[in-house]
């Protein structure tokens, strides 16, 4: 079952730097000395008076405020996770002096004021003894660092990849197809860049013809997309942190929001307060199952039996809305006579190339290319009847066997949620690493979208299926096309045999004759032609789609087969932009052998991470 298809950039975050931090020089928090004795009674009143029973929040105040007389308050958004609070920074006097304050936003919408303990500690970070504050540099067989100007730097960056670039710039394949890309350089990062600067680097990055462009996303949330694509039309988060708080039921599975998330938790603990229950699915104990009123401990790695058994009981129980499930999925279409399920495969696969032939999964279409319909969902090859029959195995002692939960507990979580089914009620999931994190994370998201279509939870208040990214800018730097299959807004990466724009623009629009779809990828032609014109201005589309780097048909260029073609010494130059490849993925990103091919990389970041350390003691 899926969807009927129709489905304000961050500030400059306090303390980012490129290849060394942009740190100012100099400046004071200009305090005079009548101000200095001023704070320094206030400090002596609490210690003399603070035992004696004395409220001395006002003196505290007071001492507070003097600290920050004449410094200059920026609004800025904490760099650490999804939930974006956000900061008051303040600097020193007119802003020419360093930060000497970090505290909560209290206008901001979502946080409210609040910070966790790492957002809490983000003036260390911009405060930083260890904080790379110039340009390094490392020559060819040294193990020394040389500080460098940005003038130098920039030179010398722009020179080397320029080399790398005449090196392995490719203008037309083997075919003789025009291809226009650069196969030597990969570029890797980032979801800790603000929507702009992501604009910015993708552009630079296919300018210059890379196909190898990945970031944060391929290793955290990369399943999320087309789970939730493919049921919804697009694969973001559904609904905003606040609408949370609109819930009249929270399942919170494949992740720990009390902990990773804490000041978005506020949203659920604002629903329960409301009176909507938690529950939280997960194998270990955590602080969001302490504040659970229904705690489910399940083996790990079977969510999909977990939630097949709440498809089922659903189902059964006719427990779905039927007249948003008629109205808004596609439970009534008739699908082709050709598409099957047996012993765990679909019809149209072939062993050989371990690939389906999805023209089997089609469906029934009348004389005007619309799909038949059955509103009564009795016929047998309905989407309803179909997906009925494929949950049937999925009964509470079978799904016990296989999660490890016991039926009593199963159906407690089932029931529970099920009540959003209701036009009165919403119900929303809350979920993170751990369902996508898993060789079948995509079919984690799509059993639970599923569910929420057969509940009516989507497209509604409270309701939803909600990604909890690690990162304070995973799905802006995905919306700008910073993955190899991706440009901005999704569209795809060209192909090789899209030999000219409108070869392309064919191949990417989708033809119906249904007249309740909205189809809205009928748009991208006017997509792509507004992509072009962004990144050139003054030329016709037509024209400089030829520029645009193109892959092979089938090429894999994602994150480990970019590192594969590292150690075969395939890339001569790479970029690492405010990321740590070595601790962010498995053993193919570590420094050492895929590492050893390079030339030369440049990395942009705060600190002395583990590339960077690599680049030094590689001599």
């Amino acid at each position: 079952m899926k969807g009927r298809d129709g489905g304000m950039p961050p500030p400059a975050r306090a303390g980012k730097g490129l290849c060394a931090g942009s740190r100012a020089q100099g400046g004071s928090m200009g305090i005079r000395r009548r101000d200095f004795l001023k704070l320094a009674c206030a400090g002596s009143a609490v210690a003399v008076f603070g035992g004696l029973g004395f409220d001395l929040r006002p003196a505290r105040a007071a001492a507070a405020i003097l600290k920050l007389q004449g410094a200059r308050q920026t609004t800025s958004i904490c760099c650490y996770c999804s939930t974006g609070c956000g900061l008051l920074v303040s600097t020193a006097k007119d802003g020419a002096g360093r930060c000497v304050n970090v505290e909560g936003n209290p206008d901001h919408p979502v946080s409210l004021g609040a910070l966790c303990p790492k957002g809490s500690s983000i003036w260390q970070m911009a405060e930083n003894d260890r904080r790379v504050v110039k340009p390094l540099y490392r020559a060819p067989n040294s193990d020394k660092w040389q500080e460098k100007s940005w003038d130098w730097t920039l030179a010398e960056i722009a020179k080397r990849v320029k080399a790398a670039r005449d090196a392995g710039f490719m203008a037309k394949n083997g075919k003789g197809e025009t291809v226009n890309r650069c196969e030597t350089m990969a570029s890797v990062g980032s979801a800790a860049l603000d929507n702009e600067e992501c604009w910015a680097l993708q552009s630079l990055m296919r300018a210059l013809g890379l196909t190898y462009i990945e970031h944060q996303a391929r290793i955290c949330h990369s399943s999320t997309v087309p789970a939730l694509a493919e049921t919804y039309g697009r694969g973001a988060m559904t609904n905003h942190w606040i609408d949370i708080g609109n819930a009249d039921c929270v399942l919170i599975m494949g992740g720990n929001a009390a902990e990773a998330h804490p000041v978005g938790f506020r949203w659920v603990m604002e629903a329960k307060k409301r009176g909507a229950p938690l529950i939280h699915v997960d194998p270990r104990f955590t602080r969001t199952s302490s504040k659970a009123d229904i705690y489910a401990r399940l083996r790990s790695g079977t969510d999909i039996a977990f939630l097949g058994g709440m498809a089922k009981y659903i189902l059964d129980n006719e427990l779905f809305q039927k007249d948003y499930v008629l109205q808004y999925t596609n439970a009534a279409l008739l699908v082709s006579p050709d598409f099957a399920f047996n012993d765990g495969l679909f019809s149209g696969y072939d062993p050989a190339g371990r690939k389906y032939d999805k023209s089997k999964w089609a469906f029934v279409l009348d004389a005007n290319g619309a799909p038949k319909r059955d509103d009564t969902l009795a016929d047998p090859r309905c989407v309803m009847a179909l997906l009925r029959a494929h949950y049937a195995r999925y009964d509470p002692q079978t799904v016990s066997s296989v999660t490890g939960t016991s039926p009593e507990k199963l159906l407690e979580v089932y029931k529970t949620f099920a009540t959003t089914g209701t036009a009165e009620k919403s119900g929303t999931i809350l979920y993170a690493m751990g369902w996508t994190q898993h060789t079948v994370g995509v079919q984690n998201i799509r059993t639970m979208a599923l569910i929420q279509l057969l509940l009516g939870n989507i497209g509604v208040a409270g309701g939803g299926v909600n990604a909890l990214r690690g990162e304070s800018n995973v799905q802006g730097s995905t919306d700008a096309g910073l993955l190899f299959h991706s440009l901005p807004g999704y569209l795809p990466t060209p192909r090789a045999p899209q030999k000219t724009l409108a070869d392309y623009c064919a191949s990417v629009t989708p033809k119906t004759g249904d007249p309740k779809s909205l189809n809205w990828k009928k748009n991208q032609p006017k997509y792509m032609a507004s992509l072009l014109k962004s990144m050139y201005l003054d030329v016709e589309p037509a024209v400089s789609y030829d520029w645009l780097p193109k892959l092979e048909p089938g090429q894999d260029a994602s994150w480990l087969t970019l590192f594969d073609h590292m150690g075969k010494g395939r890339f001569k130059g790479f970029f690492a932009w405010g990321m740590n490849p070595a601790a962010s993925s498995a053993k193919p990103a570590r420094p050492g052998p895929p590492w050893r091919s390079l030339t030369g990389w440049s990395t942009s970041t705060c600190l002395k991470t583990r590339p960077v350390r690599f680049g030094r003691d590689r001599a």
